[in-house]
């Protein structure tokens, strides 16, 4: 009998400095909220430094009536002061349930760094307007069309 089968399905939504916000948020609740317990729901945000102070409130607020638990840098427990402090293996984690890691990143750069340091290259998503962007790294995952 034919099988499928993966490992790790350490999910990533990166939100660019450029990214429209009502997107970004419905793209999280659905990808974290409709089924957390499964291998293509996102385990981490990563968000640009740029954004992060109006797009983080919005987060936490919109996470907070899903009941999603959130585990955060420094920065994102400054802008929402309820979440947990975030480990090193929180970012390795694949929780399949309502928790989330979060992390302020300076630039697209920091973040496909951190998704090639700590993703599993399952379901990665970038949210931004600037199509334009040349990106000089070009992780395995990234697809052009």
């Amino acid at each position: 009998m034919p099988v499928i089968k993966h490992f790790d399905g350490i999910c990533h939504v990166f939100v660019d400095s450029s990214a429209n916000h009502d997107m970004a948020l419905a793209i999280l609740k659905n990808s974290k909220c409709q089924r957390p317990g499964v291998c293509n729901a996102a385990e981490c945000l990563l968000i640009h430094k740029d954004v992060a102070d109006q797009f983080l409130p919005k987060v936490g607020s919109m996470l907070k009536q899903e009941r999603v638990e959130i585990r955060g840098c420094e920065r994102t427990q400054k802008l929402i002061p309820w979440a947990k402090s975030a480990t090193e293996t929180d970012y390795r984690t694949e929780y399949l349930d309502l928790i989330l890691s979060v992390k302020v990143v300076d630039s697209v750069t920091a973040a496909i760094d951190h998704i090639e340091e700590y993703g599993s290259h399952h379901t990665e998503t970038i949210v931004t307007n600037d199509l334009g962007r040349r990106i000089d790294l070009q992780p395995k995952w990234i697809q052009r069309r």
